[in-house]
């Protein structure tokens, strides 16, 4: 966990995520303290399988991510081989088409020079819907995921009979505990993942209702993906509203984050004046 600690007197934002730049200087510019803390460790999973695949693109009209985990996974398999075989799969890889649910996600294929579509979808059940717009569906695809994955894809590929093949690629485990917040209060905390909502709820000794919530993606239940749908989930659970995301980003980019929080405080310090 990294914190960045300016005058006391500033919000702060507690990100559950690794530490990153992105995020950093955007809440920075708007002055706001901020804390970094993953609540999940992760783990590298299927690495032979995932080397296979790879090397067999061809039998896929397209490849889906919907965490920056897989894609890492990808880039790991790409830069532990050789260099001739390193070349052959990223020219499999540019062969076909790769969808993503966000930038965040597709960042790491993005360093190797592979290009993404569907960015702006924000969610797996939104993406499904962009790849079935497109009229990519006469195929099988691919699905590389973690081990907590949604049902989302899945499903709508079965609704339209379209072959989809999964690997999990990367497994997680919620910590215990953030330590950071056994002596220090944040005014938001921001979640990512479904899992980190899940990962909270079980610290059972941090003042969870004290602490507005912000998260990625869409409200409502019907998407599971989102981390605003797991708070909501979470208030419904436990019969507390504050449960709910005060703010919520309408695409998954530090920007749009940023600026839900943001028109939060405002409107609120225009209520109580």
């Amino acid at each position: 966990m990294t914190s960045h600690a300016p005058p006391t007197s500033l919000a702060t934002v507690l990100l559950l995520k690794s530490e990153d730049a992105k995020y950093a200087e955007p809440f920075r510019s708007h002055g706001y303290n901020i804390v970094f803390s993953d609540v999940l460790a992760f783990f590298n999973e299927n690495v032979d399988a995932l080397h296979k695949i790879l090397r067999s693109l061809d039998q896929y009209v397209g490849l889906i991510i919907t965490s920056p985990r897989a894609a890492s996974a990808i880039v790991s398999v790409v830069r532990s081989v050789a260099r001739e075989e390193a070349q052959e799969l990223l020219a499999s890889l540019q062969r076909v088409s790769i969808y993503s649910v966000g930038a965040t996600t597709s960042k790491p294929l993005r360093e190797l020079g592979l290009s993404c579509l569907g960015e702006d979808s924000g969610s797996a059940e939104v993406l499904s819907t962009f790849i079935a717009d497109t009229g990519n569906v006469n195929g099988p695809m691919v699905f590389f995921c973690g081990d907590k994955r949604m049902q989302a894809l899945p499903t709508s590929f079965d609704g339209r009979s379209q072959r989809l093949d999964e690997l999990v690629v990367y497994s997680s485990r919620q910590v215990e505990e953030i330590v950071w917040l056994k002596t220090n209060i944040p005014q938001w905390v921001v979640f990512f993942s479904p899992s980190g909502v899940d990962a909270a709820q079980r610290m059972t000794n941090v003042p969870w209702g004290a602490i507005k919530k912000a998260a990625l993606g869409t409200n409502g239940t019907r998407d599971g993906k989102s981390s605003a749908a797991a708070l909501e989930k979470a208030a419904l659970l436990h019969h507390d509203k504050s449960w709910e995301a005060k703010a919520v980003a309408a695409k998954p980019t530090p920007e749009e984050l940023v600026a839900a929080i943001v028109a939060h405080d405002k409107l609120a310090t225009t209520s109580s004046d």
